[in-house]
C-alpha cells in the first residue's frame, strides 16, 4: 500500500508544478514569502511521495529480513545487501525527516 501512496504523491507532484518564482519567494526572509496554493499543493505531494517510498522500503527491508532468518532456503538473501539497506534507510530517515521537521517546526531556523 506504502508504494502505491508514494506514486500518488509523485503523479500529483508531475501534475501541479512550482510556482514559476519560486526560487526568488525563497530567497526572501521567511515571514516575507508568499507561496502559492500551487506550490504548496506540489510541496506536500512531494512529502507523500517521499513518505510513502520510505515506508515501503522499510517493510521491503523488514520482508528480506523475515525471509533471510526463516532459512528455508526458498530464497537467498545476501547479508551484505540486507546491511546496505538498513544503511540507506538510516540516511533516508535522517534526510526525510529534517525537511519535514522543519516544516512543522519553523522556528528551528533561526534568523531565516
Amino acid at each position: 500500500w506504502s508504494g502505491n501512496i508514494a506514486a500518488a504523491g509523485l503523479a500529483v507532484t508531475c501534475a501541479v508544478p512550482l510556482q514559476s518564482d519560486i526560487m526568488e519567494v525563497l530567497e526572501k526572509p521567511r515571514q516575507d514569502r508568499v507561496m502559492t496554493l500551487q506550490s504548496n499543493i506540489h510541496q506536500g505531494a512531494a512529502n507523500i511521495f517521499f513518505l510513502g517510498a520510505l515506508v515501503h522500503s522499510i517493510l521491503y527491508t523488514l520482508h528480506l529480513r523475515s525471509v533471510a532468518q526463516a532459512g528455508n532456503g526458498a530464497i537467498a538473501v545476501n547479508q551484505t545487501s540486507l546491511k546496505m539497506k538498513y544503511a540507506t534507510i538510516l540516511l533516508s530517515c535522517c534526510f526525510v525527516m529534517s525537511p519535514l521537521l522543519l516544516m512543522m517546526y519553523p522556528s528551528i531556523i533561526k534568523g531565516s
